[in-house]
């Protein structure tokens, strides 16, 4: 990676992303048609004479692409992670309208929706280029093992998980998706170690990254030995 093109460094454990405090306008049913839908759905176990009613999200698109960049400096492997505003967990515990409360920063690595016409490697490299700026190919990257489900009490979303060896790459300011959600984020490079530390201590609080460098982690000392 050119010096130059990367981020300034931050050390995600010793420092904060910056601070947001973020108001609540309004509150209101989903508009039409909604992101998200909400299904209540009537079943019953074969042999079993009990009626079940269940509570289910659905999306029009069901499953998302996670991704990893990573780098090689001084034979040490770096990862760049990103915060993004995440309004569930500002408004997500009844807030009013007229509140306005602190936005923790989340640090997560790129992820994304699977558009209906992409792969989930072909959706990994275009979250890849939006979120962070690396210009990859879906066939460059690394699988990081089978999808999991992330939230299987309410939704059928598959997490896909990959990495990408952006060692040397340009890196351009990141395109978005479009919306303001990333406007407001900031970026880190830090040592997978460091990261790995962030998943025990709590200071990286993200589900789905902290699988993701498990398994970097993992893959990589299969293929790199390290000692």
């Amino acid at each position: 990676m050119n010096e130059e093109s990367r981020p300034p460094r931050r050390n995600l454990l010793a420092t904060t992303a910056r601070a947001l405090h973020v108001r609540s306008v309004s509150r209101a049913t989903a508009g039409d048609p909604p992101f998200l839908s909400l299904r209540r759905v009537t079943f019953c176990v074969e042999a079993d004479p009990r009626i079940v009613n269940y509570d289910v999200v659905e999306r029009t698109r069901s499953d998302a692409a996670v991704i990893c960049a990573y780098f090689r400096v001084d034979g040490s492997i770096r990862v760049s992670l990103r915060t993004v505003l995440r309004p569930p967990l500002v408004f997500g515990r009844g807030e009013a309208a007229g509140d306005t409360v602190p936005c923790v920063p989340l640090w997560e690595v790129a992820a994304g929706l699977i558009d209906h016409d992409e792969t989930p490697a072909e959706a990994a490299a275009r979250e890849l280029s939006e979120g962070l700026g690396f210009s990859v190919t879906a066939s460059s990257l690394l699988p990081l093992g089978p999808p999991v489900f992330g939230a299987a009490g309410v939704l059928a979303e598959r997490l896909f998980f990959f990495a990408a060896d952006v060692t040397g790459l340009h890196r351009s300011a990141p395109e978005g998706d479009g919306g303001p959600l990333e406007d407001f984020g900031d970026f880190a490079d830090i040592p997978l170690t460091e990261a790995l530390e962030g998943c025990a201590d709590g200071s990286l609080q993200d589900l789905k990254t902290e699988l993701l460098l498990r398994r970097l982690d993992e893959k990589l000392r299969s293929l790199e030995p390290r000692s």
